[in-house]
């Protein structure tokens, strides 16, 4: 083992301008504060510098928290929104499972939250009561409905298929009905139904969404009796226009010809039961009949088209025979005048059917075969007095023409 010699530590020895700081700071003071603020400064910025120094070691050791990125907070506030959404539609799923959405009205009246059975009962209760409160008052004319009714307003308060115009009602300009006179109800399974559906099938979300925040009110509807409101609507026309006619064909000089067509003028049965409907439900229980022009069902070029089918039809002869006697021959003269037409079918549906008519082919039949009738006439009951005694003959029935038969074997 080498020993190595130790140097005694030496104080550390003061510098020349250390050893004469106090004479060189009251030098300071006496020659003035410049040089005493510049070493002032001088060691307040040394110190300063000593201390960032310290506080960046101690940053330096401190742990460090980095802030997430933006996408991760958008996808964090997206799930939250996702999670309520999700919730809310289940909790509004649940609460309307099998009623009508919370939020829908039918003509003012809340359904919300009521099953099919109890919105019908409640609306046939509401509504049913409101249209039969009071009267709808009808006028020909604005002017007329501004002044109100008199005394030439027709009363038609109860249900009827049919009006006979006479002559107090002929230049009617106004008229009073009731629900009963059109049987106006209450349209409450269609009414129900549309309030159903909302929130469900195609309209889910935008449905409910709507229902829940801002409402859906839907519009009241009636019910007419159709043959009640058409005899009411013929009664209008009767007295503020005139009916359509169809074109039709009429044998004339042994051969069909076409009748003319000729449009109407009456009620507008779409606009009549929308006015209806707010008349009867509203509290402006009256309307000016809306007219419209009424089309024909049959044109004069469907009916030509029938008249030629026909008159072909009728060229050529027709044999008509009984058992082994010798046939007649019925030609166009005969079965003409015979031919009748009937409109089958509604509006655009609606054709010219012609036919023969039984009831004519009974009054000209006779033209043709003369004397020469098949049948039997019949015999009627009749008493006989034989040897004094008083007898009863039976009737015998006889035999004739089936002209029913007939006329349906030539439409064939």
């Amino acid at each position: 083992m080498s020993l190595r010699p130790v140097q005694p530590r030496r104080a550390p020895s003061r510098s020349r301008s250390s050893s004469r700081a106090p004479s060189h700071r009251v030098s300071h003071a006496q020659t003035g504060s410049g040089s005493g603020s510049r070493g002032s400064s001088h060691s307040a910025s040394s110190r300063g510098g000593q201390g960032q120094a310290a506080a960046a070691r101690r940053g330096s050791n401190a742990p460090r928290f980095s802030r997430p990125p933006a996408w991760r907070i958008a996808l964090i506030a997206l799930a939250v929104v996702v999670g309520l959404a999700a919730f809310g539609l289940v909790f509004d799923v649940a609460t309307n499972f099998g009623k009508i959405h919370r939020g829908v009205t039918v003509q003012g009246v809340d359904l919300g939250g009521l099953t099919r059975a109890d919105a019908a009962a409640r609306l046939e209760e509401e509504l049913g009561a409101t249209i039969a409160s009071a009267p709808v008052e009808l006028f020909a004319t604005e002017e007329l409905r501004s002044v109100g009714a008199d005394e030439t307003i027709v009363e038609l308060a109860g249900p009827s298929n049919s009006y006979s115009t006479d002559e107090e009602t002929a230049g009617s300009q106004s008229w009073r009905i009731s629900s009963a006179t059109v049987g106006a109800t209450v349209a409450g399974e269609v009414l129900i139904e549309r309030a159903y559906a909302v929130g469900r099938g195609d309209d889910f979300f935008p449905g409910r969404l709507k229902a829940s925040f801002f409402g859906v009110a839907l519009a009241g509807e009636l019910r007419y009796e159709p043959l009640q409101l058409e005899a009411f609507e013929a009664l209008l026309c009767d007295a503020l226009g005139w009916r359509e006619e169809n074109a039709d064909i009429r044998f004339e000089d042994g051969k069909f010809v076409v009748v003319e067509s000729k449009e109407g003028y009456g009620a507008d049965h779409a606009a009549l039961t929308a006015a209806l409907d707010n008349a009867f439900f509203g509290t402006e229980r009256s309307l000016v009949v809306p007219m419209a022009a009424i089309p024909v069902a049959v044109s004069d070029e469907e009916a030509a088209g029938v008249a030629a089918s026909v008159q072909r039809a009728i060229e050529q002869p027709v044999a008509l025979a009984y058992e082994n006697e010798e046939p007649w021959s019925l030609t166009a003269e005969n079965l003409g005048p015979w031919i009748t037409t009937s409109v089958a079918g509604e509006k655009e549906q609606a054709r010219l059917v012609p036919s023969v008519a039984a009831d004519r082919l009974k009054e000209g039949i006779y033209n043709v075969i003369g004397d020469r009738d098949p049948g039997i006439r019949p015999q009627d009951a009749r008493f006989e007095v034989v040897d004094g005694n008083i007898t009863v003959v039976a009737s015998v029935n006889g035999t004739g023409i089936d002209y029913n038969r007939v006329a349906s074997d030539l439409n064939a």
